[in-house]
C-alpha cells in the first residue's frame, strides 16, 4: 500500500516529473516555502524520484509547477482539511506570500486535471477499470433521513426542478451509489422528506470518529432538470472510469465535478443564507492540522513565519 504523489514541472520549456510514495498527505507542506524551494526539495532530497510520467490513477494527489508561466495548479488528499471549502481558502491565502506573482489554481478533477492541463492522453494513461462510484447494483428504493433525527447523514442531494424550486435531502448511503440509478433518481427524489441546507463544518478524517449527530454530509450532488446538468463532489477524486460511466447513465445531461464541498453546493442551490465556517474555527483548524506532525521547532517556523503574519490567525 502506498500514498503517491506526482510532480510535473516544466522550467525553460522541458519537462521532468517526480514521484513520492508516501507524498499524497504531506503535499500541502511542500508548498510552504515557495517555487524555489519546492523546485529544489524535488532535486535534492531521497523522497522525490524522477519518474517518466505523471499517471493520474496512481497518484491521489499531484501538481503541475510551471515556472515558465509562474503557474501552480495542485490538489491534496488530506481530506476533509483540503476538501472544506473554508479551511483549503484560509490555507492558500496563508501561502500566497511565498508565491508572489504565481496563479495558484486547485485541480478540482485532482490528478485527472493536472494530467488534462499537461495535455496527456487520458485514454491511453487511464484504463477505465478503477472506480469511486463502486459496481453495485442501484437500490430501487431510497429514503431520506428526515431532519432533526440523530442519524448518519453522509451524503446531500438537491434538486432544481423544472419550474425553478430547489429542494435538499439528505441520505444515510453515499451520493455514489443514488447517482447508479441514472435519471429515474429524480422521480424518487420528489417523494423523499427534504431537510434544510446543512452549514459547512469539519467532520474528522473518520466519519466514524465523530457523534452521529455531529456528522455532516461528506459528499453530495446537485441536479438542475431545466439544463440536464449534474454536480458531482465527493471526499476523494474522481477516476476517469467515473466519468465514463456517469455519462453512459446520465445520457444527455452534462456531468461535471467538484471539490468544494458545501459551499460551492450551495452556490450552485443558490442557497440565500451563508453557511460557511466561521473563520476564528476555520483558523484555529488550519493551525492544528499543520502543526499535527511537526516537531516543535516545526511548529515554531510554522507561527514565525505563517501564523504570526495572518490576521486570521489573531
Amino acid at each position: 500500500m502506498s500514498e503517491h504523489a506526482h510532480y510535473a514541472i516544466i522550467e525553460n520549456g522541458q519537462r521532468s516529473f517526480y514521484d513520492s510514495r508516501w507524498g499524497a498527505p504531506h503535499i500541502q507542506n511542500d508548498l510552504l516555502g515557495g517555487p524555489e524551494d519546492l523546485l529544489e526539495l524535488l532535486r535534492t532530497d531521497n523522497v522525490h524520484e524522477p519518474i517518466d510520467m505523471f499517471e493520474p490513477e496512481v497518484a491521489e494527489a499531484g501538481l503541475l509547477l510551471d515556472m515558465d508561466r509562474k503557474y501552480l495548479l495542485w490538489c491534496g488528499n488530506d481530506m476533509p482539511v483540503l476538501e472544506v471549502f473554508s479551511l483549503r481558502q484560509l490555507y492558500l491565502k496563508l501561502i500566497q506570500p511565498h508565491w508572489q506573482d504565481w496563479t495558484i489554481q486547485w485541480a478540482d478533477e485532482g490528478p485527472l486535471e493536472i494530467a488534462r492541463a499537461l495535455g496527456l492522453d487520458l485514454e491511453t494513461l487511464c484504463t477505465g477499470d478503477q472506480l469511486r462510484l463502486g459496481t453495485r447494483q442501484a437500490a430501487s428504493s431510497i429514503k431520506a433521513v428526515p431532519p432533526g433525527t440523530a442519524a448518519d447523514t453522509r451524503s446531500l442531494m438537491s434538486l432544481r426542478d423544472g419550474n425553478g424550486t430547489v429542494k435538499h435531502y439528505l441520505f444515510a448511503e453515499m451520493s455514489s451509489g443514488l447517482l447508479l440509478q441514472g435519471p429515474g433518481l429524480i422521480d424518487k427524489l420528489r417523494t423523499c422528506v427534504e431537510s434544510p441546507f446543512p452549514k459547512e463544518t469539519y467532520t474528522p478524517w473518520m466519519v466514524s470518529d465523530a457523534p452521529t449527530e455531529e456528522r455532516k454530509p461528506v459528499n453530495g450532488v446537485f441536479l438542475d432538470v431545466a439544463n440536464q446538468e449534474l454536480w458531482w463532489w465527493s471526499s476523494g477524486f474522481p477516476f476517469r472510469g467515473d466519468l465514463v460511466r456517469l455519462a453512459e447513465l446520465w445520457p444527455r445531461w452534462t456531468v461535471r465535478v467538484h471539490t468544494s464541498g458545501l459551499v460551492r453546493h450551495a452556490m450552485l442551490a443558490c442557497v440565500d443564507q451563508d453557511i460557511r465556517m466561521p473563520k476564528r474555527e476555520a483558523a484555529q483548524i488550519v493551525q492544528q492540522w499543520l502543526e499535527s506532525e511537526g516537531s516543535e521547532e516545526w511548529k515554531q517556523f510554522l507561527r514565525k513565519n505563517y501564523f504570526a503574519q495572518h490576521s486570521a490567525f489573531h
